[in-house]
């Protein structure tokens, strides 16, 4: 096997490896923390001490998810929102608080004991315990997981070769000189840790021995033990986030426009979307577009649902014969009236959001999309349905330049029966910002009208004409309204009343903590001059 062959192939392996899921950067509290949490649930006393225990341990449990599947499982069956945390791994943030505590909480201990010859059997034990786990892992590098070929190993080879990355009869066992260097690196780092752990542990644990003997005073004590934790967390943090993370702003482009981008950026229209279907499930896209694709970690349920039963069809190349459809009858003629409706349902979807412009090729002009229903417009009619089942069920026939289809729950907002909309209706967007949507709209009769905004309640507000107005949610996910007959002026703000109820909260208890820190302080003035 040629050396390059073999690199190709050590990059299908991370240095991480073990059951547990992986995230950007592993939850480190630091050795010497560690040491002193063990010490103080020895030697602090009182509920306390046992609350931040049950947490830590609770956190930990949580953090193994899957691996201890049971336990995971009764908090989504049982506790409100649980089932919300995108990663289990989040909840380790309890331990990141509770476990240093808890290690002050001890070090206190020795600070104000009388007799500190008496904690050294405490120091001794918490010492031992974590000197201890670092000499297993040190000689059995293993007890962290399998070594080599782990369940991530496993599936990380399988998706290279459902990607096509790899041949489908690949076999890594085939290459037992990429298996030794990959179980050597692994090992080795394993190690490496190891030692550098333990060597932590000694410079925390030994100002505290000389301080408890007298031949240290506490306060260089202190400053040897305060200095070796933040070495040893800036060294450990430093592997994932260095100097090299952050780079000055260069001149020009972030991410390189393809020509199809700069066609689309000659269109100067107020607003409208793009579907970059070589690109949908990345970022990169909406640099220059609003991209009805991307990807965030907090995506709404609701617009996951449209990607999963519509999106996710034109979200490729063949998008463009599909746009064919529309006007080549003799292509149309090739589908059943079934599929016909179904493709048909998917181009809806794309009009509905406002697609103008789809990029089946970044080399090549974008695609006009003709049928694009624009910021807004008015119906003629609207259904109600009982579920959101039946209204993601309904998009599937839904003509949405004319009707709509809206929850039961609604009804009250829009009313059973609407004024049909004339010719002269319309509803133009005059000024656009994220959080801010102004519109002037006509009509003769008044009538229910359809932004091509997704609906979201926590924080969306309307006027008409100044005066606050109903938002309700058609389509499955998006913004509608009931406007009066006439010209009025329509504006759209996101002002959630949980953010000014969290800033006054905030504002109040920093005040509280300063006024209590000027409290504290002329207390203790006032103590001194006593």
């Amino acid at each position: 096997m040629t050396r390059d062959r073999q690199m190709t192939l050590l990059q299908l392996f991370s240095p991480y490896f073990g059951g547990a899921e992986g995230t950007n950067g592993p939850v480190y509290v630091g050795a010497i923390i560690v040491m002193l949490f063990i010490f103080g649930c020895i030697v602090v006393k009182g509920p306390l001490k046992w609350a931040l225990v049950v947490m830590t341990l609770l956190s930990i449990l949580l953090a193994l998810g899957r691996n201890l599947q049971w336990f995971t499982d009764l908090f989504i069956d049982y506790m409100p929102l649980y089932s919300r945390f995108r990663a289990v791994e989040s909840i380790l943030v309890i331990a990141e608080f509770t476990m240093p505590v808890l290690a002050i909480l001890g070090l206190r201990e020795f600070f104000i004991a009388t007799d500190r010859k008496a904690l050294l059997k405490p120091l001794a034990l918490s010492t031992g315990i974590t000197v201890f786990l670092c000499l297993i892992v040190l000689i059995m590098p293993s007890v962290a997981g399998p070594v080599i070929l782990g369940e991530r190993d496993v599936q990380t080879i399988g998706q290279y070769i459902a990607a096509g990355a790899l041949p489908q009869d690949f076999n890594i066992a085939m290459y037992p000189a990429v298996l030794q260097a990959v179980e050597t690196m692994r090992e080795s780092g394993v190690r490496a840790d190891a030692l550098r752990s333990l060597a932590f542990i000694c410079i925390g644990c030994l100002p505290l021995f000389f301080m408890a003997r007298g031949s240290l005073k506490p306060a260089a004590a202190l400053a040897i033990i305060g200095v070796a934790i933040g070495v040893d967390l800036f060294t450990a943090d430093k592997r994932y986030l260095d100097s090299e993370s952050f780079a000055a702003p260069t001149p020009g482009e972030l991410v390189a426009a393809t020509p199809a981008d700069r066609a689309v950026l000659a269109d100067t229209t107020l607003s409208y979307r793009v579907l970059d279907a070589t690109r949908f499930y990345v970022n990169e896209p909406s640099y220059y577009h609003k991209s009805i694709g991307g990807y965030h970690a907090a995506k709404l349920a609701r617009y996951q649902d449209l990607i999963d039963r519509h999106l996710a069809y034109v979200a490729r190349p063949e998008v463009a014969s599909l746009l064919r459809l529309r006007t080549d009858t003799a292509e149309r003629a090739l589908y059943s009236p079934e599929d016909l409706q179904w493709l048909d349902s998917h181009l809806n979807v794309l009009d509905m959001l406002n697609t103008r412009y789809v990029i089946a090729d970044p080399n090549r002009a974008p695609i006009l999309n003709t049928g694009a229903l624009g910021n807004a417009w008015f119906v003629d009619e609207i259904t109600y349905v009982d579920t959101p089942d039946a209204e993601m069920e309904a998009l599937n026939t839904l003509k949405p330049a004319q009707k709509a289809v809206a929850n039961a729950q609604f009804r009250g907002i829009f009313t059973q029966k609407i004024p049909a909309a004339e010719n002269g209706d319309t509803i133009i967007l005059t000024s656009y910002a994220p959080d801010r949507l102004e519109y002037t709209a006509t009509s003769a009769n008044g009538g229910v009208a359809v932004f091509s905004e997704i609906y979201y309640p926590h924080g969306w507000h309307l006027t008409i004409d100044g005066q606050p107005a109903e938002i309700g949610r058609v389509n499955y996910l998006l913004r509608a309204a009931r406007i009066p007959a006439g010209t009025h002026r329509l504006e759209m703000t996101f002002n959630p009343a949980s953010i000014a109820t969290t800033n006054t909260l905030a504002y109040a208890s920093i005040s509280l903590i300063y006024l209590l820190l000027l409290a504290g302080i002329a207390l203790g003035l006032k103590q001194h001059r006593k």
